[in-house]
């Protein structure tokens, strides 16, 4: 009897969580995604990291299917004033042509979906007829639910929890981009630690439209190697994954184009597959070992389309000389929003998505126009995943070519950062005063006193209080009050719109100050420290912010909002 060989075909198999319109979920196959895009309102999974995947590989899909837009006006006509669609004859006859339809199959003996059939599952050992498995649980896969998921929630070792295909699908795509680099399972020892996966540091923003369509063509940039559009290549040798004619091996090599780095393959896997009681196919292990990796001394800026950059002037011979900008524990990204959406030379660039809407918006959209963005991404530290972060914030396409909003955006930032620093020297005289009980600033603190005041600022948290409670603010003034002081065109626009912003600051740093500060307990050594820390608060704060601030006390903290991102913590 021989034994079925399993299949899970992504071309029409369902495995892509979709919202449609009406707001329904349904999970869809490739060719359906694309032939409804604008049909659907948009791709969404729990896994942020999965989300971006996803829409990294539909625009891979797109560009190499139709080997553009090359020109504006290529994208013109499939944009149709945001009403237009794919191509359905021409979508179908790319997925299903016979050799790239097999490659699409998760499962094929030899070309699995985003895997290496040459992958090992065990090797021999020295006891006659032993053999050592080279596989690891599914859930390895799962960057971002290393700590808190609810998928592997009781998984154990020696009997993982199986999932489905369409799950497996989701895992594969997403560790290719999102794994941590280090020593990982290898058949020779001379292939060494792997690199970091492409996507682990920087904030992946992704525009969103009204339909998946839209926000497929938002994100679809002009694609002409010729014209280093984004970057230059030959585009004859420029491949996605599935149609380059050797499978991933353990190597540098050198980045053949944009496609290329959409569907990068940073790891050789192999999942190995299974029935389950009920007669269901699933998969409960992998193989992950080395992949492909970049060149030495190739770094992202200049050919990321979907990540901001700062220069680092400082860097050193090995590091790299321009960062992308990404997450942190202690700093939300719309702190760096000014390198989102403004290019300075040698300083910062924009998404190259980004620069393209600047283009496009010159023509075929509405320069009035908000236009949603999503920042996906995750924070590590080496090899340690801290936590996955997704932030939405508006994008006005009248800001991208206004300096004088981009000017007032800036001011505003720098606002934010200066009342950063009296939030910090607020809690640091706090615990001063409340371990040494004296106001006397000449009496400073000794070494492991300061390790203790370090402790308490800690403690406080009122930086990450305080910038948490501003995003929704900061929302808003991006989205809203800056837009109405344009439009007004008020002459003392820069006064009246920082005005707003500085007394929200104001508002969210009191707020902040008294919630922290008023947890300690109403001994007289915490009294002490209150009434310094306020004393200095107010001064600092009329220093830093004007005047026209009524002297502050602490009392009762009014309820702060809540921020409009989601997080995970590891």
């Amino acid at each position: 009897m021989t034994t079925k060989t399993p299949t899970f075909n992504l071309v029409d198999q369902p495995w892509i969580p979709c919202v449609w319109l009406d707001g329904r979920r349904e999970l869809l196959g490739l060719e359906a995604v694309l032939v409804r895009a604008h049909e659907l309102r948009e791709l969404y999974d729990d896994s942020p990291l999965v989300t971006v995947s996803l829409h990294r590989l539909l625009l891979a899909i797109v560009h190499h299917t139709l080997r553009g837009p090359a020109r504006m006006s290529d994208w013109a006509k499939l944009w149709q004033n945001g009403k237009g669609h794919f191509d359905a004859t021409l979508f179908a006859k790319y997925l299903r042509d016979e050799k790239r339809y097999r490659r699409f199959d998760l499962f094929d003996v030899e070309r699995p979906f985003y895997q290496c059939s040459a992958v090992p599952f065990e090797k021999p050992t020295e006891k006659k007829g032993a053999v050592e498995t080279y596989a690891k649980t599914i859930a390895k896969l799962a960057t971002e639910l290393s700590a808190n998921d609810t998928l592997f929630h009781h998984e154990v070792e020696d009997r993982p929890q199986a999932v489905t295909p369409a799950q497996a699908a989701r895992l594969v795509l997403a560790a290719q981009s999102y794994l941590m680099g280090g020593r990982i399972t290898f058949e020779r020892k001379e292939d060494g630690s792997a690199d970091a996966s492409p996507l682990v540091k920087g904030a992946i923003v992704l525009v969103r439209g009204e339909s998946l369509f839209q926000t497929l063509l938002l994100n679809l940039i002009q694609y002409d190697g010729s014209a280093h559009a984004p970057f230059a290549f030959d585009p004859r040798q420029d491949t996605p994954a599935w149609d380059r004619d050797e499978q991933p091996q353990s190597c540098d090599r050198k980045l053949e184009g944009y496609v290329d780095l959409l569907t990068w393959q940073s790891r050789r896997m192999r999942l190995q597959s299974e029935v389950d009681a009920a007669g269901n196919l699933c998969v409960r292990n992998v193989v992950v070992m080395k992949g492909e990796q970049f060149l030495d001394g190739f770094h992202r800026h200049g050919y990321e389309t979907m990540v901001a950059f700062t220069k680092n002037k400082d860097a050193t011979d090995k590091q790299d000389p321009w960062p992308a900008v990404g997450f942190s524990e202690d700093r939300v990204v719309w702190r760096n929003s000014l390198a989102l959406f403004e290019s300075v030379e040698d300083v910062r660039t924009p998404p190259k998505t980004i620069a393209w809407l600047d283009e496009l918006a010159e023509e075929h959209l509405d320069r009035n126009r908000i236009v949603p963005l999503d920042l996906f991404g995750l924070s590590s530290d080496q090899a340690k995943v801290l936590l996955w972060r997704h932030e939405r914030l508006p994008l006005p396409l009248k800001l991208l070519n206004n300096n004088r909003l981009l000017r007032t955006l800036e001011k505003g930032l720098e606002a934010g950062e200066e009342l950063r620093k009296v939030l910090w020297q607020t809690a640091t005289e706090f615990a001063r005063v409340l371990l040494m009980q004296t106001t006397d600033s000449k009496k400073q603190p000794g070494t492991e006193q300061r390790k203790d005041m370090q402790k308490i600022v800690d403690s406080l948290e009122i930086e990450r209080r305080f910038w948490a409670a501003l995003e929704t603010e900061f929302v808003k003034f991006l989205g809203t009050e800056l837009l109405k002081e344009d439009a007004a065109n008020d002459r003392e626009f820069h006064a009246t719109a920082l005005a707003g912003w500085k007394a929200t600051l104001n508002r969210v740093a009191r707020a902040v100050v008294s919630e922290a500060i008023t947890r300690e307990d109403g001994s007289s050594r915490a009294l002490k420290a209150h009434v310094a820390a306020e004393r200095l608060f107010d001064r600092l704060l009329k220093k830093t912010l004007g005047s026209g601030n009524s002297e502050f006390r602490f009392g009762r903290p009014e309820t702060l909002t809540s921020t409009s991102a989601s997080s995970g913590q590891m």
